[in-house]
């Protein structure tokens, strides 16, 4: 991975982190109807994801040819001499 660039998968875990907290415990950060603790979560989450992509913004100025980051493997078929993979991968460009 390349350097700032690897921290792309957190524009993706960051909305799915506040998501996860507004479903177990959004009924404890509201309290009372019209509390403002589950808007608070998925503001803040929205905003770290806003923040990676000016990060990444920044990082291409410096590399404008922009980086492949390899996330996980997605699918991976063995089918004797072939196989199938389809890694997911997260692709920063211009």
């Amino acid at each position: 991975m390349n350097g700032l660039f690897s921290i792309i998968p957190l524009i993706i875990f960051f909305p799915f982190l506040g998501v996860v907290i507004n479903v177990f415990f959004g009924r404890l950060l509201m309290p009372e109807r019209g509390s403002k603790g589950p808007g608070i979560v998925a503001g803040t989450m929205a905003a770290l994801s806003f923040v990676i992509a000016v990060l990444m913004f920044l990082a291409l100025l410096g590399h404008p040819e922009g980086a492949e980051v390899p996330f996980l493997t997605w699918i991976n078929i063995p089918a004797g001499a072939r196989t199938l993979y389809v890694p997911w991968t997260f692709k920063i460009d211009t």
